[in-house]
């Protein structure tokens, strides 16, 4: 899983650095970073990604800082499971001069999402293969089987994730092709055989 988020973060980068330049500003913040989820995430990921980033700002903000003595979290802070340290530290190793605090929460918020998106199917996955434990090709698996998420992940690889079931059409075979009745004829009633005539006895003279 740590090779698919860092693989969206990097997908990520590029937008993040145009919205940057556009605006003209060298610290990474909130506009940026959601109009790289716009650009980049694909479908209904995308409009429910955008709510999660700003909810978990909201939640963020709105949230006391704790005293020194009862220190808090910023992950706590916006409710999250994901290490916002962390998300910001990867984000620096891809060369952003200056992180807002805000622009990090949002971006743990929609990798959140999207991990928890990935799992979510590859419980189901698991499940319909009767296994207790989410292996490599079950995640492999909920991506290939969700055209959203394949788009995401289109440029990573996953370990001992196998390959997605596919048999190509000429392999298969043939089907009886049957003729169709018509309406009409499905209407109409049987015509009956007529009757055979019976040959006229000769006259006696």
């Amino acid at each position: 899983m740590d090779d698919i988020i860092k693989g969206v973060l990097a997908e990520m980068h590029d937008a993040m650095h145009s919205a940057m330049t556009l605006t003209k500003v060298q610290t990474l913040m909130v506009p940026a970073v959601e109009a790289a989820v716009l650009l980049v995430l694909p479908g209904k990921i995308k409009e429910n990604a955008v709510d999660v980033g700003r909810n978990a700002v909201v939640t963020f903000t709105k949230a006391p800082a704790g005293t020194k003595g009862d220190t808090v979290s910023r992950s706590q802070r916006a409710n999250l499971q994901f290490s916002i340290s962390r998300v910001e530290n990867a984000l620096s190793d891809l060369h952003f001069p200056r992180i807002s605090s805000r622009a990090a929460v949002y971006t743990a918020a929609v990798l959140e999402y999207i991990t928890a998106e990935i799992l979510e199917l590859s419980r189901n996955a698991t499940r319909d293969g009767k296994r207790q434990r989410i292996m490599p090709r079950h995640i492999t698996l909920a991506i290939t089987n969700d055209e959203e998420l394949r788009q995401i992940v289109k440029k990573d690889t996953i370990a001992s994730g196998g390959v997605r079931p596919y048999i190509a059409p000429v392999l298969l075979p043939k089907k009886k092709e049957s003729r169709r009745i018509s309406a009409s004829e499905k209407e109409a009633p049987p015509k009956k055989k007529a009757a055979p005539r019976k040959k006229a006895s000769p006259k006696k003279k």
